[in-house]
């Protein structure tokens, strides 16, 4: 059993539009005790232009604070870290050579989230505390660059949307000088009805029976509620909500805002995020709301003990696009047992980490999952089912590995395909693709698969020894593993085909 000085400890790094989060917690009896939490201002969304471009004095104080965070996670094993990041990291230009210094900074990876990941990961960590009596929930996050909604019920998530509004970007487009006028307080609610109106019929107040409310526009205001005696119990009301944004419109100015409850740091946002408040609000019928202390970070560290404990989400977003797509589980079950197996032979000789077995076995699940649009070229409507369709548990960057891997399955291959990822990646992912592509051809015959061969990998060399059985009864086989010599050079691996006696 674990004692809590020996209990294994997790870190999520939340690297939100507004601030950056380091939350801790040590695993005792199969639950999270959170043991430290470290937030810094950093507001990156603040320093992207519309174009994209991320200035140099929001770089620099990312890039700081993540210095700082990696002292406090040395230690930790790094399969207990997850980062994560969220609306601006996804809207920014040359994100991959930015991401590139972060991960230098923070001494691990990060992954960029979909908006509607972040909504179930936000989901995942509010619904820990959700009250049990009430069966049906809807959740509001408003963070920096954007707001996330979802319906739930039972516990699970039924519907997940994030709107692209936040408190920062709102700030900025309707308040950039920091004057505060109650016209431009309406400009705001206007555009963020107008957006919200949109999805507004999927979270009808007939589909709920409580609003909770996340992070820190909705916790500040719940603060400022409570302490200035206008809702006591901190609940959020439009009455009251309006109350606040009409009289910190009185002070004329950002600088100038002085309410009980209110921190600096959040003084220079919290009318866009006000604006927010009111206007999904009136748009979806809430009339009121509690604030939870729970939000991405702690759904982030759920979801990492969870893929501990084999409740990996990302396993029931591959059976479930399998389903929906009528794959042959048979067949792909076979195509990955054939992969993993040459993998376990060569994973070694490549250096290839512990985690290219997760992709593989994914890639192989999926790799006929276009075949029902089209079997010509299905290859290509699998990797866009790969990457767009809807995977819970899958960052960005993971669902584009796994849609190049579809894609390289089989016909022509190209190098060039892969330069969207960093040179690691592309080392491992091509080294995957071919493993896939031996696996398929091999079980060609779909009732006759041709044997395993033995396999041994030497830095850009396979070497593939078959039998000489595989030769002289096979023909088409051997002739299949004659052409993939040339689709396998295209991806950078040179295959030495031996048919041994």
């Amino acid at each position: 059993m674990n004692t809590p000085e020996f209990a294994p400890e997790y870190a999520a790094v939340d690297l939100g539009s507004n601030s950056f989060h380091l939350l801790l917690a040590r695993e005792e009896h199969g639950e999270l005790v959170f043991v430290d939490r470290i937030k810094e201002m950093i507001r990156l969304a603040a320093g992207l232009n519309s174009k994209g471009e991320l200035s140099m004095d929001a770089r620099r104080r990312a890039l700081q604070c993540l210095l700082r965070f990696r002292e406090r996670l040395r230690g930790i094993p790094p399969e207990h870290i997850r980062a994560v990041g969220t609306n601006t990291l996804r809207n920014v230009r040359d994100r991959g050579r930015f991401l590139h210094q972060a991960e230098d900074a923070l001494g691990h990876e990060i992954e960029i989230i979909s908006g509607q990941e972040e909504a179930r990961l936000i989901f995942l960590g509010v619904s820990r505390v959700l009250p049990t009596e009430k069966k049906r929930h809807l959740l509001m996050d408003i963070g920096g660059g954007s707001t996330e909604l979802v319906l739930s019920q039972h516990g699970k998530p039924v519907q997940l949307e994030s709107l692209e509004f936040g408190c920062v970007r709102l700030t900025r487009q309707f308040f950039p000088d920091q004057r505060l006028t109650h016209e431009r307080f309406v400009e705001a609610c206007t555009h963020v009805a107008l957006r919200t109106q949109e999805i507004a019929h999927e979270f009808s107040p007939e589909s709920w029976d409580e609003a909770i409310g996340s992070s820190g526009t909705v916790k500040s205001t719940a603060r400022m509620l409570r302490e200035t005696g206008i809702e006591p119990d901190g609940s959020l009301t439009p009455d009251g909500i309006q109350a606040l944004a009409l009289h910190m419109i009185d002070f004329g100015h950002v600088d100038k805002i002085r309410v009980p409850g209110l921190s600096n740091h959040r003084a220079p946002v919290i009318l866009g995020g006000l604006a927010i408040l009111l206007a999904v609000f009136d748009t979806l019928g809430i009339h009121q709301m509690k604030a939870s202390d729970y939000a991405l970070r702690e759904g982030v560290l759920y979801d990492l003990l969870g893929r501990e404990h084999d409740q990996d989400p990302r396993e029931a977003s591959v059976n479930s696009l399998m389903q929906r797509w009528q794959v042959d589980p048979a067949h792909a079950g076979k195509i990955e047992h054939s992969a993993l197996e040459m993998l376990q032979q060569v994973r070694k000789d490549w250096r290839l980490k512990k985690t290219t077995r997760q992709w593989l076995s994914w890639a192989a699940r999926l790799h006929e999952v276009g075949l029902q649009i089209s079997h010509e070229e299905h290859q290509q409507h699998g990797a866009y089912l790969a990457r767009h369709a809807d995977l819970p548990g899958f960052s960005e960057e993971d669902r584009l590995r796994l849609s190049f891997l579809v894609r390289l399955h089989r016909g022509k291959t190209r190098r060039e395909w892969l330069e969207a990822l960093d040179t690691d990646e592309q080392y491992t992912l091509a080294r995957l693709a071919v493993l896939l592509r031996l696996a398929v051809l091999l079980h060609r015959n779909r009732q006759h698969p041709a044997p395993t061969p033995r396999l041994r990998a030497e830095d850009d060399l396979l070497y593939l020894h078959a039998g000489r059985q595989l030769e002289n009864q096979r023909p088409l086989t051997w002739a299949s593993l004659q052409r993939e010599i040339k689709q396998a050079a295209r991806l950078g691996i040179h295959i030495k085909l031996h048919a041994d006696a």
